[in-house]
């Protein structure tokens, strides 16, 4: 015990401490202490939440607005401004004014998407126009798919109509 803990009545000294509490001041003994090193993530989590720690696969810094629809999720509605969207669920949506789309293995999107970069590794059903469009191995999209770029891994599937953006229709 500290000299002051001594001269505080020990009902008095609850009080005190949570005063110390309110003005900011922690107990030494508090497990959590200003300054303290921030916790250690394992590699393997650190890689699965790099979106949500801010940092994509490659090292980068990851955009700021990010949704996430996790496995075994199911989400109906539009979505609105946000930097990327990453499909491990179901979602059935008209997507505006979003940077970038990865739908992961698992992950299915139903609906519409006008944006910069698609990368699927699942399944998209609708209408796709994106400036670069990457198809994983085991990919696929079914509709209307307009690309600037266009890359497709062996085993990857289009299964509907493709055109190159910029390129005039023949009637």
């Amino acid at each position: 015990m500290t000299s002051s803990e001594q001269e505080v009545p020990k009902g008095r000294r609850e009080a005190l401490e949570e005063l110390k509490l309110k003005r900011g001041t922690l107990d030494p003994s508090s497990p959590v202490e200003p300054g303290s090193a921030p916790p250690i993530i394992p590699q393997k989590t650190r890689e699965f939440l790099g979106p949500v720690l801010g940092k994509s696969q490659f090292g980068e810094e990851a955009p700021g607005k990010q949704l996430l629809i996790g496995k075994d999720i199911s989400l109906s509605g539009t979505i609105n401004s946000c930097d990327k969207l990453i499909v491990a669920g179901s979602v059935e949506t008209k997507i505006s004014e979003c940077r970038e789309l990865e739908i992961t293995s698992e992950g299915l999107f139903k609906g519409e998407a006008e944006i910069e970069i698609a990368e699927i590794a699942g399944e998209f059903v609708g209408n796709l126009s994106a400036d670069l469009i990457i198809i994983r191995s085991n990919g696929r999209i079914s509709g209307n798919l307009a690309y600037g770029r266009l890359e497709v891994e062996r085993g990857g599937e289009i299964v509907g109509n493709i055109s190159r953006i910029g390129e005039k229709k023949e009637s």
